[in-house]
């Protein structure tokens, strides 16, 4: 069936449902565009290959007309939807039933799963690992972290004690990993949680950019022009950094260090660069909350001209009451 014959095939089922007694072009419209959801054109599209089969009759034999004349159904029924063969509706009821059964095994599996889940759960609530070793500190963590009553704030600091140290049971990890997920995707919950949140799954999923490992070693090899050039890069970065975060109060621009990063990048030409300098941990949250700030105004800004776009073009386009849209 196609999409045009599905959406008339539904036309139909809004007259039959909500008109048995008839209904104008408008009536029709409104109550398709509210059943299905589907834009201006589609109803028309419908009306139009239903008029063609002779599915509907009246309305008019203009668009004046039209305006107040009733739709009906054609009284010889070949509205209708053709009847199924035995042999099309064994073989649905075959596919229908493995469809089921395959959904079926599909769920047998996930119940395992939970109830292995669940068995770990018992062990560290009750002060034990995987591998029956008493363990209070990890199961009183796991506990705060799985406790909705208890407040975001509290329940952050235990999942960054848990993964802040080795784990020997993979499942408490994942488990807390799954809490700090669901806090980043809850758009109600504060900016800062989030934020925090995100931090924690960052530093527990991939490696620093720059290890803080990474100055020790330049400066026990000062006789590699390679290791200085590093050096100064990495301090030129972090200097602009703060310095724009401190003038702006946001965090930097695209392509604000594309030189520094670049392969031509040349440092000074003598001498290692002193200690990198330390954003404020102060400077550095007012910075976040800003651009946070800027792309919610940003995001606000464009739905409200996308919404404006769609309303002129509704306005200047089928709103004259007539069975065809305009031209």
């Amino acid at each position: 069936m196609s999409p045009i014959e599905k959406n008339a095939r539904r036309l139909v089922g809004v007259l039959v449902q909500h008109f048995p007694a008839g209904a104008t072009c408008e009536d029709l419209r409104r109550q398709f565009e509210k059943d299905t959801s589907l834009a201006r054109q589609s109803f028309y599209n419908a009306l139009n290959y239903v008029k063609g089969q002779g599915w509907f009759v009246g309305g008019g034999k203009d668009r004046w007309e039209q305006r107040d004349q009733l739709y009906t159904l054609n009284p010889d029924g070949c509205w209708k939807e053709p009847p199924v063969s035995i042999g099309e509706q064994l073989e649905k009821a075959r596919l229908d039933n493995d469809r089921l059964e395959y959904l079926a095994n599909s769920k047998m599996r996930q119940i395992g799963e939970l109830q292995v889940e669940v068995e770990r759960l018992r062990d560290w609530s009750s002060g034990g690992d995987a591998n029956g070793e008493a363990n209070v500190a990890l199961s009183s963590l796991v506990r705060i972290v799985g406790d909705s009553a208890i407040t975001a704030r509290q329940r952050l600091r235990a999942a960054a004690a848990v993964l802040g140290y080795k784990v020997q049971d993979a499942a408490v990890t994942e488990f807390v990993r799954r809490f700090l997920e669901s806090v980043c995707a809850d758009a109600d919950i504060a900016i800062d949680y989030r934020i925090e949140a995100g931090a924690l799954l960052r530093r527990h999923e991939a490696p620093r950019v720059m290890s803080e490992s990474v100055r020790p070693t330049y400066r026990e090899n000062e006789g590699s022009e390679v290791s200085r050039i590093e050096a100064w890069r990495n301090y030129e970065i972090k200097q602009r950094e703060y310095q724009i975060i401190l003038a702006t109060k946001d965090t930097p621009p695209e392509g604000w260090a594309d030189d520094l990063y670049s392969d031509d990048y040349v440092p000074p030409a003598e001498g290692w660069p002193g200690p990198e300098p330390v954003i404020p941990l102060k400077d550095l949250v007012v910075a976040r909350r800003a651009r946070q700030d800027r792309l919610e105004r940003e995001a606000v800004e464009a739905l409200s001209r996308e919404r404006s776009a769609l309303k002129a073009s509704q306005h200047n386009g089928n709103g004259n009451g007539s069975d065809e849209p305009r031209g």
